[in-house]
């Protein structure tokens, strides 16, 4: 019986899991890879970079609200990108990213404002990158 239990939960979890990974990866969201992808796409232009944990709560919590700003028409020359915290480590420590989750704002390659942990709203979001843009 406790066997079973343990088992069913650990299912639970690693099933709940996968589910956070599939969101993660088709959130619209460009995945950067690498750091020199990081730094061909901040080069030119507003760029927002959302570091995140697939595993993390708080992160899974704030990314509706950047999600739901990929495709918006006022944004449509911001390019929206994620890094996964725990597998892009150089682009991590560039960025000097100690927490998660993070959005950092870059213009032209330079980093313009940094919003830490969760509680974001999507209007918050979109704001400072209209400001950026202008």
């Amino acid at each position: 019986m406790k066997y079973t239990l343990l088992s069913l939960m650990l299912l639970t979890v690693l099933i709940g899991c996968s589910k956070d990974q599939e969101r993660a990866v088709n959130s619209g969201l460009q995945d950067i890879n690498s750091l020199d992808e990081y730094t061909t796409e901040i080069a030119d232009g507003v760029s927002l970079l959302f570091f995140h944990a697939t595993w993390c709560p708080l992160c899974a919590a704030q990314r509706p609200a950047i999600e739901g700003l990929v495709g918006d028409a006022a944004l449509s020359n911001v390019f929206f990108g994620q890094v996964n915290y725990e597998q892009i480590t150089d682009v991590v420590s560039t960025a000097k990213v100690q927490g998660f989750p993070t959005i950092v704002f870059y213009k032209n390659g330079a980093e313009v404002a940094r919003f830490s942990g969760q509680g974001h709203s999507q209007d918050k979001i979109k704001n400072k990158l209209l400001e950026l843009g202008q």
